[in-house]
C-alpha cells in the first residue's frame, strides 16, 4: 500500500445506532464518526440512487482537475450519472499572514532581516492564525454548492413496494408504479435477488403476451375493432415453424373469435396469423405509440424496451406475442398501461425537469378507447379476473426463456391513481400477488 502497512483501511460503513458492541473486541478496529449522503434506509431505492465513495486515482485522472484526493464522488446510479451536479465545487483561498514576534525570534539571524518567503512554515500555535491576525488574501474562489435532484419517488410507496418484494429472496420479483397521469415513477422495487442492481428499471426480458396490446394497436390502425374476427387456430405455421397456444388456453375459444376475446383469453395464434397483415415497421410504430422501444434520455438508468424491425417472418411473428427479439423492462411496460389509460403516449420519468417528449405517432381517441376496452375485458372475463376490483384494466403475459422450459410471468395495468407492472422471473405468479399486495397496502 502507498501509505505502508499501518495505513487506515475502511472496512464497512454503518449507520448511527448500528455499530455492534462486539467492535471493541476486534484488535485495531475503531469506529470513526462522519457525515455521508444516505437514503432513508440501506435498501431504499439503492439501485436507482446508487452509491458514493472516496475518489480513486482513476476518478481523479478523469476529473478534469475538479476532483482531488479525499473527495467523495458518485460510484453508481444517480449519484454517478449526476455526480458533477450533485458534488459541486470546493472553494479555495490563498492568503499571506504577517509573522508574529515569537515566530521571528525563532528564525536564524540570517533570515530575520529579509522578507519572509512563501515557503516558510507557519507556527500553527501562534496568534498569527487567529481571526485578528493581519491577513492579506491573494486569491479566492468561492465554493459552489451542488445542485440537488428532485425525484418523483414517493417515500412511503417505495418502502411499501420494497417490503412486498423482499420476501421473494432468490426469485427476482420486480414492481414498478407510476403516477398514471404524469408518468412520474413513484416506486421501483426489486427483490433481494437483484443485489444492488435496479433490474425493475433497466432489465431486459421477453415480455410475452403483454405485447399483444401493441399488436392490437397495429391491427386497429389497419381497420380492426374490438369485434373484428381473428383466427385463433389451434396452431399457426409461420415460414415452416409451428406455434401453439399456451397449454392452459381454453379449446372452446379457438377458431374465429373477436379481437377482444383473443386479447382477454390471450390467444397466441390469433396474433401470429395476423402478423402477415402487419409489417415490422407498423408493429414498431404501434409499440412506440405506447411508449415502448424508443430510447429516451431521462437522466437515469432506464430501459424503455427494444422492438427491432425484423425482416424474418418468424421473428416478426414471435415479436407480436412478446417473444423473439423483443425485450422490455417492467418500467417500460408501465408506459403501455399509462398510455392506454391516458389516451396519449406517456413516458415514465424519475428526475423532475427531465420529462421526455414522445417522438411517436400520437394515439387517437378512438384507438385509446378500443385498447382500454380490451384491457378492461382482461380483468372482467380474461386472464386477470383476480384483479377485478383492484385494477380497471390489465394484460398478463408469460414469456419463455432459456431452453423454453422456463418462463417469466408479467402483469401490467392501471387503476384511478397508478399505472403498474410486476414481473416474476421464475413465472410463479408472484407478479400478480405483488400487485394485489401493493394496492391493498
Amino acid at each position: 500500500m502507498a501509505s505502508g502497512p499501518q495505513a487506515f483501511v475502511l472496512a464497512i460503513t454503518l449507520r448511527e445506532g448500528q455499530v455492534p458492541a462486539e467492535l471493541d473486541s476486534i484488535l485495531g478496529a475503531i469506529a470513526i464518526g462522519t457525515t455521508l449522503p444516505l437514503a432513508p434506509s440501506s435498501t431504499f431505492a439503492r439501485g436507482l440512487l446508487g452509491t458514493v465513495g472516496e475518489a480513486t486515482a482513476e476518478d481523479i485522472a478523469e476529473g478534469n482537475n475538479k476532483i482531488a484526493p479525499g473527495d467523495i464522488v458518485g460510484k453508481s446510479g444517480l449519484q454517478d450519472i449526476h455526480d458533477a451536479d450533485l458534488r459541486g465545487l470546493p472553494g479555495h483561498t490563498i492568503s499571506i499572514i504577517e509573522r508574529s514576534e515569537s515566530q521571528l525570534e525563532k528564525l536564524p539571524p540570517q533570515v530575520v532581516d529579509p522578507e519572509p518567503q512563501p515557503s516558510s512554515s507557519p507556527d500553527t500555535s501562534s496568534t498569527s492564525n487567529s481571526p485578528t491576525a493581519d491577513r492579506k488574501v491573494l486569491f479566492a474562489v468561492a465554493p459552489v454548492n451542488g445542485t440537488p435532484l428532485q425525484l418523483t419517488l414517493d417515500t412511503d410507496l417505495q418502502r411499501n413496494a420494497e417490503s412486498i418484494v423482499a420476501p421473494y429472496g432468490d426469485n427476482l420479483v420486480m414492481l414498478v408504479v407510476l403516477d398514471k397521469t404524469t408518468g412520474g415513477v413513484l416506486a421501483a422495487a426489486d427483490s433481494p435477488a437483484a443485489g444492488v442492481q435496479s433490474f425493475s428499471t433497466s432489465g431486459a426480458y421477453p415480455p410475452g403476451s403483454t405485447m399483444k396490446l401493441s399488436s392490437s394497436l397495429a391491427l386497429i390502425r389497419q381497420g380492426y375493432t374490438a369485434d373484428s374476427s381473428v383466427d385463433c387456430s389451434s396452431s399457426a405455421t409461420i415460414n415452416g415453424r409451428v406455434f401453439k397456444n399456451h397449454p392452459a388456453y381454453p379449446t372452446a375459444l379457438t377458431g374465429m373469435v373477436p379481437l377482444d376475446t383473443a386479447v382477454a383469453a390471450s390467444c397466441n395464434t390469433a396474433f401470429l396469423n395476423a402478423s402477415r397483415e402487419i409489417s415490422a415497421k407498423q408493429f414498431r410504430s404501434a409499440a412506440a405509440s405506447l411508449g415502448l422501444g424508443v430510447d429516451y434520455d431521462t437522466g437515469f438508468g432506464a430501459f424503455y424496451g427494444s422492438v427491432p424491425e425484423m425482416d424474418d417472418p418468424v421473428e416478426h411473428a414471435a415479436g407480436m406475442i412478446g417473444q423473439g427479439q423483443v425485450l422490455m423492462s417492467p418500467l417500460a411496460l408501465t408506459a403501455e398501461a399509462a398510455s392506454v389509460a391516458n389516451g396519449r403516449t406517456t413516458i415514465p420519468y424519475l428526475v423532475e425537469g427531465l420529462q421526455p417528449t414522445s417522438t411517436a405517432q400520437p394515439l387517437s381517441a378512438e384507438e385509446a378507447a378500443i385498447l382500454r376496452d380490451l384491457m378492461e375485458q382482461v380483468v372482467t372475463r380474461g386472464t386477470a379476473t383476480q384483479m377485478n376490483g383492484i385494477l380497471q384494466g390489465a394484460k398478463t403475459g408469460t414469456a419463455e426463456f432459456g431452453d423454453a422450459s422456463q418462463s417469466h410471468s408479467w402483469i401490467v395495468g392501471w387503476n384511478d391513481q397508478y399505472a403498474i407492472c410486476a414481473m416474476s422471473y421464475n413465472g410463479d405468479g408472484a407478479d400478480k400477488q405483488a400487485v394485489i399486495d401493493f394496492i391493498a397496502g
